[in-house]
């Protein structure tokens, strides 16, 4: 992983073994689960962090465990955050899919790598499929195979995502959040915000502050 010069990272990497993720699971009959954990062969599915996610994360950064608990307490916070990220991945209607080659992972993963470095600029499927070597059909089912989603709705998510962040942590108006991103159009920012967040940013700006 490559992150920019003087800039502050927090990662948290949880490493699962298939064996204890068949005992939590305890014999459920999701079928997306079980061909996890009984195939033997790999999967790539990301997830933005939910709001869940994220108030976990915060509680392990800023909760001092006492020393005679902290393996304990590290691993019931692993297992929230494993259970919470399930959670997002069975919303999905579809989980099938693989094997994937690995070749087209790879395109797929470049692909998002350009659509992140950027989130002002909308995706062009005609210049994603030119460059991925793909069919449009074939674009969309594999990313949303990984990401749960078409790739214009993915980039609404993490534009969205990050105007929330700006208007709670850094306290922008909605108005200069949805121009940050790009967004010329405040009724159409509103109408893409309420969409995936399922509130107004005026709504949220307000909610947000009163919890500052």
């Amino acid at each position: 992983m490559f992150f920019p010069a003087l800039l502050r990272i927090n990662t948290i990497i949880i490493h699962l073994h298939s064996d204890l993720l068949k005992q939590l699971l305890n014999g459920q009959d999701s079928y997306l689960l079980q061909t996890i954990v009984k195939t033997g062969q790999p999967f790539l599915y990301e997830e933005i962090c939910s709001a869940d996610i994220l108030q976990t994360v915060s509680e392990i950064m800023k909760t001092e465990a006492h020393p005679a608990l902290q393996h304990f307490y590290y691993r019931v916070k692993a297992e929230q955050m494993i259970c919470l990220f399930l959670h997002e991945l069975l919303k999905r209607k579809s989980g099938t899919g693989y094997p994937v080659n690995i070749t087209d992972l790879k395109t797929i993963c470049a692909l998002w790598e350009g659509l992140i470095s950027d989130l002002t600029i909308s995706p062009d499927l005609e210049s994603l499929v030119a460059a991925a070597h793909m069919s449009v059909s074939k674009l969309n089912r594999l990313f949303k195979l990984v990401f749960g989603t078409t790739v214009c709705n993915y980039h609404q998510e993490l534009n969205v995502s990050k105007a929330a962040e700006l208007i709670r942590d850094k306290r922008y108006s909605v108005t200069a959040a949805g121009y940050e991103l790009g967004f010329s159009n405040l009724s159409h920012f509103t109408r893409i915000f309420a969409k995936h967040l399922g509130m107004n940013p005026p709504k949220f700006s307000s909610g947000s502050s009163s919890m500052l």
